[in-house]
């Protein structure tokens, strides 16, 4: 199942079921105008996170949240990085990365690590603080495989440490991708 049914799934899910609701949201797709912007100011942006724009301008997967346009609840990608610029113009490793467009910012953490696109398209967390460009870890090779693979699917543990991951981190999030096979019990690490 790829991440549009996954996605589609549990938004028929949560129409039905409340015990989502502090774990999962989306919103409207997001205006075609941001999408085209963003096209041509980062000619890199992985065509799926376009194709997710359509159908969500942002969402919320448990621990993690993913920008948007800026026009729904969710944070815009471009106010971000503006705020990545201002926030780390005096980090001389940081200081023309944001400025140049040589990342995009889609999403944060719950403990504040930025998601970040790189221009590869693969998809990278780092500690805006502690680390500089480089040094982040990547979670995914695409965004494709970001929301199909980790946010619904078996890696879902590598958002934080795997080593860190026991049964007590379990909530109503991760049972859901156990129960839709998603995440196959006995596969916690």
């Amino acid at each position: 199942m790829n991440w549009q049914e996954k996605l589609e799934t549990t938004r028929r899910f949560c129409e039905q079921d409340d015990s989502l609701e502090n774990y999962f949201g989306t919103a409207e797709g997001a205006p075609i105008e941001f999408m085209a912007a963003l096209r041509d100011r980062f000619p890199f942006v992985d065509d799926d996170y376009l194709s997710f724009l359509r159908v969500s301008d942002g969402a919320s997967f448990d621990i993690c949240t993913l920008f948007g346009s800026g026009c729904s609840r969710y944070r815009g990608v471009i106010v971000e990085l503006e705020s990545l610029a201002d926030d780390l113009e005096d980090i001389p490793e940081w200081e023309d990365i944001a400025t140049e467009n040589q990342l995009i910012p889609i999403g944060k953490t719950a403990w504040g690590d930025g998601l970040l696109m790189m221009p590869d398209r693969q998809i990278v967390v780092i500690d805006y603080i502690h680390q500089i460009p480089g040094e982040g870890r990547t979670l995914a090779r695409s965004f494709a495989e970001l929301l199909g693979d980790v946010f619904m699917g078996p890696r879902f543990p590598t958002i934080v440490d795997p080593d860190q991951w026991t049964p007590d981190s379990e909530n109503a999030w991760t049972h859901h991708l156990h129960q839709q096979g998603w995440w196959p019990e006995g596969n916690d690490k």
